[in-house]
């Protein structure tokens, strides 16, 4: 091998190293296992995967409730069937449970306690693709009793506010 034939080969070698490692990894989105208290909504595009957001609501006023949970013929509750099937998707970036009016907002604190404690937690807890998403209405003398409960509120990515802000 003569030494003319190294000089441009090495060369050649270090461009297409260097342009390929230009290319790997750019665009690919990153799943976070922390929980961000406001993620993007952002649909970002991979070679293999277009990520998407769900939204699922969550109210008092209907039986939204029933895309968390379900009972069995005994009563006993289980994660939902809608649930399980978008956190067994791999194009599912994150699933969203929005609230978004203020069917919780006649509660008392013990009220909020076991709505914090009893769904908003294990649903959370269920999966690291579940974030909070929107806004609970409270009157501010029940949630100010809550402390603890508002903090774990505002960090799954839900904010608060009084009652008496909310408007339809």
């Amino acid at each position: 091998m003569s030494f003319s034939y190294l000089k441009t080969l090495i060369p050649a070698l270090g461009l297409a190293g260097a342009s390929m490692f230009c290319a790997c990894g750019g665009n690919e989105p990153v799943v976070d296992d922390q929980n961000p208290i406001t993620p993007t909504d952002s649909v970002t595009p991979t070679d293999t995967i277009q990520y998407r957001d769900i939204e699922l609501f969550f109210s008092r006023k209907d039986n939204s409730i029933d895309s968390f949970f379900v009972h069995d013929y005994y009563g006993n509750r289980l994660f939902s069937p809608t649930l399980i099937r978008y956190d067994s998707m791999p194009d599912v970036r994150y699933i969203y449970m929005v609230v978004g009016d203020d069917s919780f907002g006649r509660l008392s604190s013990l009220g909020i306690h076991h709505l914090v404690t009893g769904t908003c937690e294990p649903v959370i807890n269920f999966s690291k693709k579940i974030r909070g998403k929107g806004t609970f209405y409270f009157y501010p003398s029940e949630i100010s009793k809550l402390p603890d409960d508002s903090l774990w509120i505002t960090k799954q990515g839900w904010t608060i506010k009084s009652i008496f802000e909310y408007e339809e």
